[in-house]
């Protein structure tokens, strides 16, 4: 991910640099070692803060401050100081989360047998609120609002949790993470082929959850 300082930010969870830092002419800037995963993709995503990073994933066995159930979230500064590690039990693997809200919370989603399925964090790593609905995934527009799906139906948060709607979409399947346009105009998703049926791409309005278009896309790589 390219930081808003220009330089980029990525995340070795196989054993190799963990998260780190390169400068746009790909020279290595800092690397925070340590982190390792039970399965999954080489490599994570990261959120931005105001002037750090997120990072949250299942296996924190050997990064500093993290202990058990060494599951977790942790900030990074943007020049590489480790802030701190919050152990979660049940926290999504990557490339589900976390993301961030404007104002500098982390969010993350846990499975469902915790009971409590998306947790915000302070700055400080204190928990700030929870929801106990369980998202396909999070996003955050520039609105500053939160927008997760649960099923078929789009759901917008506050940054402090509070529930702004609810509404049923013209989409099918597993709706990948909502993404909201830079003019706020629309909140776009797609769904992913499966079970024989394909999938969608659809547009709400970020105000009250309208529903605005819904294209479907054939074919097994259908989605948005």
């Amino acid at each position: 991910t390219v930081g808003t300082d220009g330089n980029l930010y990525a995340v070795n969870i196989q054993g190799g640099l963990g998260v780190f830092s390169l400068t746009p002419g790909g020279d290595l800037r800092w690397n925070v070692p340590g982190f390792l995963t039970n399965g999954g993709p080489g490599m994570g995503r990261v959120a931005f803060g105001p002037d750090n990073l997120y990072y949250a994933d299942d296996g924190l066995w050997l990064v500093e401050g993290c202990g058990p159930p060494y599951e977790g979230l942790v900030s990074i500064t943007l020049d590489g100081d480790l802030e701190w590690c919050r152990s979660i039990s049940g926290v999504y693997n990557p490339p589900v989360g976390p993301v961030a809200t404007l104002d500098g919370r982390a969010l993350i989603l846990q499975l469902p047998q915790t009971g409590t399925h998306i947790r915000a964090y302070t700055p400080d790593g204190e928990v700030d609120w929870t929801q106990d609905f369980l998202p396909y995934n999070l996003g955050v527009g520039p609105d500053g609002n939160v927008y997760a799906w649960f099923g078929t139906t789009l759901i917008s948060l506050t940054a402090e949790g509070d529930e702004r709607w609810s509404e049923a979409q013209l989409i099918n399947n597993f709706p990948w993470r909502a993404e909201v346009a830079p003019d706020t105009s629309s909140v776009v998703a797609g769904s992913v082929y499966g079970f024989g049926v394909n999938g969608t791409i659809v547009a709400a309005d970020p105000a009250d959850g309208s529903t605005l278009w819904s294209l479907p896309v054939t074919g097994p790589s259908a989605g948005a």
